[in-house]
């Protein structure tokens, strides 16, 4: 069996994330109701890349990136797919006829998942993405310190991360954020965490 960079393997992952398959989706469209529909999205550790094929079927130019092996899945697509460690430098430019940078990246509770040694790396692959422009947005979640949940590795502040992409040139959105943690927080279902731990930036 594959074993993923925190310890767990491949197959336990697939399981964990398929408990809150649904939930997610509930987060996402709720995100795409409150600001919009984007031209173009990546998701920074899609895990299983349901919420890129999501996205994907709203006309949506998605594209995910885990180190989870999906080839043997019926859904997989190396034209939105890249397995890679996020504890590596990442292009997206990687995906044959993939833009460079989008207008929305996603990255929901990966951070938690990786050593710090890395985070300047994960924060890195985060920020290169978003283009400059009235429609363009980082939308993460990171677990904080304390934190319960599967192989918490490395729970940080919100200020930890919001320092970290200060210093990559993003702007964090105070109402926005507060926006999108109220109508998160009105939707039932599992993960009620995300309301409490999603930042919302912007390239300046």
């Amino acid at each position: 069996m594959t074993e993923l960079y925190d310890g767990v393997t491949q197959e336990n992952w697939l399981e964990e994330l398929e408990k809150t398959r649904l939930d997610n989706r509930k987060y996402l469209y709720a995100l795409w109701a409150l600001s919009g529909t984007p031209g173009s999205m990546l998701d920074v550790g899609c895990g299983s890349g349901d919420l890129v094929m999501r996205s994907r079927q709203l006309g949506i130019t998605a594209f995910g990136v885990d180190q989870i092996d999906l080839s043997d899945k019926i859904y997989y697509d190396p034209g939105w797919y890249s397995q890679h460690d996020l504890r590596s430098p990442f292009n997206l430019r990687s995906i044959d006829g993939a833009p460079s940078t989008v207008d929305i990246v996603l990255c929901w509770e990966v951070a938690e998942h990786i050593l710090e040694k890395s985070h300047e790396i994960l924060c890195d692959t985060c920020a290169n993405h978003l283009h400059r422009g009235s429609y363009s947005r980082l939308i993460f979640t990171a677990a904080h310190p304390g934190q319960g949940g599967t192989e918490h590795i490395s729970g940080r502040t919100a200020i930890y991360w919001r320092d970290m992409f200060h210093a990559r040139g993003l702007n964090f959105l105070p109402k926005q954020t507060s926006d999108l943690s109220l109508m998160w927080k009105i939707i039932p279902g599992a993960c009620y965490w995300l309301a409490a731990n999603v930042q919302v930036f912007e390239r300046g």
